[in-house]
């Protein structure tokens, strides 16, 4: 029996089980896959099927038991990497494991990941990948892309390292480690020499009551033609008044809201720990504001309502911001922008980091510090 293997179209590797012996009823088998592991997996699996396989066609008694078969079998399905595991292998390890979890990676993480599958880099050994190579693919990619689009890719590469480390996926503890500290300090280096950077931080708000009117008003119009009912114009207020994310406020309930006591819980969130209801955290209580209040009164009536406030997709809302505010003529403001509008208003309002933190639901409060330094500038200006 003599195993072989073949990169194919796209990085694709096949492998090859022959069997030379010319009384041999199966020549060979073959199959294809997405990486290396994957494929020397199956290799060894069928090595020792067909073995038993062309034994039992003689008339020999093989030396393993169907018992003992099925434990190499399954022992082989999952292979441990190590350092001389491709990058390509790495991520098709880390987005098998990650989707079989109830909260997966996200959207960004996994499609950069897929990203850097595209590039010379993923066909590297682990222990090849040092800073000239992490330097030559930024350098690739930065003739596309900005920087700070190449440092969440390099991060979610590391991340998928740590994470598989922590899994126990790796076949030398030691091994891994290593690694992981060895990506570590290139990725420190290729940030102090500019390679990758931090996402710009962005300070455009609302200009005036007219631009926030023209926004509500074209809102307004595109919920007047959506069948779903939906009201987009109180979307955006609800979204600058609460300050939650856009998956959060999309994923909130009205059994969450309780008007008594002005305040709603969050059960999904991106700050989480393990919790009892399924999520990575138990769920977090938000104040509810006077308008927020209102809103959400207005919007649930008189009778009972149950589900979801608004029952639609962060992906499809992503979409369709950009088409709303195109019909209000209005340039330079980004969905994500309200969010901070919501912040800098509560600034203007007298709320502390602390409070506004119980809103928004930062573990780090850097970013609302930031803000806080900002408007509190133009506050003192005022003056």
């Amino acid at each position: 029996m003599h195993k072989k293997f073949r990169v194919k179209t796209k990085g694709r590797i096949q492998a090859i089980i022959e069997n030379r012996a010319k009384d041999a009823m199966i020549k060979s088998k073959s199959k294809t896959f997405a990486s290396r592991a994957e494929a020397e997996a199956w290799a060894e699996n069928m090595l020792v099927v067909m073995e038993r396989q062309y034994q039992q066609a003689k008339g020999q008694v093989n030396e393993l038991s169907d018992t003992q078969l099925k434990r190499v079998v399954f022992r082989n399905q999952q292979p441990k990497l190590d350092a001389k595991s491709s990058v390509k292998d790495v991520i098709n390890a880390y987005l098998g494991y990650t989707n079989l979890m109830p909260l997966p990676a996200s959207s960004t993480t996994q499609d950069a990941l897929r990203t850097i599958c595209k590039y010379q880099l993923a066909n590297y050994p682990l222990c090849f990948v040092g800073y000239e190579t992490l330097e030559h693919y930024c350098k690739e990619r930065n003739v596309t892309c900005s920087s700070s689009t190449t440092r969440i890719e390099i991060s979610s590469l590391k991340r998928a390292i740590r994470e598989l480390r922590e899994m126990n996926k790796f076949s030398k503890a030691t091994d891994s480690e290593q690694l992981e500290a060895q990506f570590e300090s290139s990725y420190a280096t290729l940030k102090k020499n500019g390679l990758i950077a931090d996402s710009k931080s962005r300070n455009r708000r609302i200009k005036d009551r007219n631009e926030l009117r023209r926004l509500l008003s074209s809102a307004k119009e595109f919920s007047s033609r959506n069948k779903s009912g939906i009201r987009y114009d109180y979307l955006i207020l609800l979204y600058i008044e609460t300050t939650l994310r856009a998956s959060e406020l999309l994923s909130l309930r009205w059994e969450d809201i309780e008007f008594n006591r002005h305040r709603f819980t969050i059960a999904v969130g991106k700050n989480v720990r393990p919790g009892s209801n399924g999520t990575r955290e138990a769920p977090r209580i938000v104040p509810l504001t006077k308008r927020a209040h209102r809103i959400l009164k207005t919007l649930k009536g008189d009778g009972e309502s149950t589900g979801l406030v608004f029952n639609m997709t962060t992906k499809y809302l992503t979409t369709l911001f950009p088409r709303i505010k195109a019909h209000a003529g209005i340039t330079g403001l980004q969905l994500r922008d309200l969010r901070r509008e919501g912040v800098s208003r509560m600034v203007e309002k007298g709320f502390s980091v602390l409070q506004i933190a119980a809103f928004t639901g930062h573990r780090d409060i850097n970013m609302i510090v930031k803000i806080y330094n900002a408007a509190q500038a133009v506050n003192i200006a005022r003056r």
